[in-house]
């Protein structure tokens, strides 16, 4: 059984687990077994390869999780490469925030400002059909007197407009998809539910005659 049945959200941001633990959280935590879990924020711990790989079964798995939160992780382009692959699986989650990770900023494609992991991402994206949202930009590391007294700082997204153009396009399809699957289901609930009352009806027709 799930360590977390029952709960809905769990923070665990900046608390400094291990890496056992934090394969351990997404092989147990988040397994199909819960049937709860919705927001899991594991911001500002360190995500090893093994740590990343353990998230995406875990993600694959999960059919309730709906935001993630794994921003300033330390999660390199091998990492997010890792990701991207299991991009297309996963069916459940909705919400992604991957800010200030390593990724967002380095390496750029040569000769650019763009990183190599938003076009990873966008490779993913392409034939993923659950998520809404993806967060990506870099830590902006402005000074105080810059922004307006606490103002938390901005993130900067490092990629192109046409990559931005279809990773938009990619989430507002998703957004559409679930629209029409949710549409389907109220036309399928409004058959039943005729279909109820027909027999009902001619139940009450038979006993009549």
């Amino acid at each position: 059984m799930s360590f977390f049945q029952g709960l809905e959200i769990l923070g665990l941001r900046g608390t400094g687990l291990a890496e056992d633990i934090l394969v351990m959280l997404f092989q147990t935590g988040l397994s199909t077994d819960n049937k709860t879990l919705l927001q899991l924020d594991v911001s500002r711990n360190c995500f090893t390869p093994k740590v990343m790989a353990a998230c995406c079964e875990s993600l694959v798995a999960s059919a309730t999780l709906d935001i993630l939160k794994a921003e300033h992780c330390g999660i390199d382009l091998s990492q997010i490469q890792t990701l991207s692959a299991s991009l297309p699986d996963i069916h459940g989650l909705h919400h992604l925030h991957l800010d200030g990770n390593e990724f967002t900023w380095t390496p750029l494609v040569e000769g650019t400002v763009e990183t190599q992991g938003s076009i990873c991402v966008l490779a993913g994206m392409e034939r993923n059909q659950s998520l809404w949202s993806i967060q990506m930009g870099e830590y902006n590391m402005l000074t105080r007197s810059s922004r307006p007294c606490c103002t938390p700082p901005t993130y900067t997204e490092h990629m192109s407009l046409t990559t931005r153009f279809q990773l938009k396009n990619c989430l507002q399809r998703n957004i559409q998809l679930d629209k029409g699957k949710k549409w389907s289901q109220m036309e399928q609930a409004v058959v039943r539910l005729a279909a109820l009352l027909l027999y009902k009806i001619n139940q009450q027709e038979q006993g009549s005659s």
